[in-house]
């Protein structure tokens, strides 16, 4: 894609854009979701597991996903133990008790920091190096990714940012707007020019009055009309 993502970031932070997307989220998070496995009791403990990430990932998918055309982030794995309970006859019964390999939380890695990607053979991910300032350069393999990708076409890994289609209306939206800014400030606030005669002027009335330089009197009247929007001068034409 030859729009930068940094470029997607700024469109994602237009009010109207923000707003759509917002709602979006909303829709998309609220929709019912099932699980089905062979097995009632495995298809319990993954729907454990998945429930508390998918507000989280699905928000993720529809936020940076959309807006970039990918994002994908590090499973983070623990050991803990899970308990299901379910209700008979008005009781609580464990219906299953037991240690698993949990997914505690999927790291979301900025696609703008310093990133090197690697395909195999087949044009798919194989894994990503990302360089930390204290371990240098960290291997993380496809199997050890979360991938989400948005409309993508034949074999790119990157997918399609919805914001594509959007982008030429937001460019020359924001070139006409600073177009107009320019416009108004030169016309609500346009140049002053003020020519005046060598010498000087009588300012002042009685022992006040004194002999003022002409330059001092015509920047004094410009000063007016900037902040009054008018200044009276004698003429001998009406």
């Amino acid at each position: 894609d030859r729009i930068p993502l940094f470029t997607y970031r700024r469109i994602a932070n237009d009010t109207a854009v923000a707003m759509a997307t917002d709602l979006l989220v909303g829709l998309i998070t609220s929709l019912k979701y099932s699980i089905k496995l062979s097995d009632p009791k495995k298809t319990d403990v993954v729907k454990a597991i998945y429930d508390r990430h998918h507000s989280a990932l699905v928000s993720e998918m529809v936020r940076k996903g959309r807006q970039n055309g990918f994002c994908f982030g590090q499973k983070i794995w623990s050991r803990r133990t899970l308990e299901l309970f379910e209700r008979k006859d008005g009781k609580e019964k464990s219906k299953f008790r037991g240690s698993i390999i949990d997914l505690d939380r999927v790291k979301m890695i900025n696609p703008e920091s310093n990133l090197h990607f690697y395909l195999d053979k087949y044009e798919d991910l194989a894994y990503i190096e990302q360089h930390q300032a204290e371990k240098g350069r960290v291997k993380v393999t496809r199997q050890q990714l979360f991938w989400f990708v948005h409309q993508p076409e034949y074999s790119n890994i990157f997918g399609t940012s919805a914001f594509k289609k959007i982008y030429p209306f937001w460019h020359y939206y924001k070139i006409g707007f600073q177009y107009a800014i320019r416009h108004l400030e030169k016309v609500g606030s346009p140049h002053l020019e003020g020519r005046f005669p060598q010498g000087s002027t009588k300012v002042g009335k009685g022992k006040s009055q004194r002999r003022v330089p002409n330059k001092e009197v015509i920047l004094m009247m410009a000063e007016a009309v900037k902040s009054t929007g008018g200044v009276a001068m004698p003429s001998d034409r009406y």
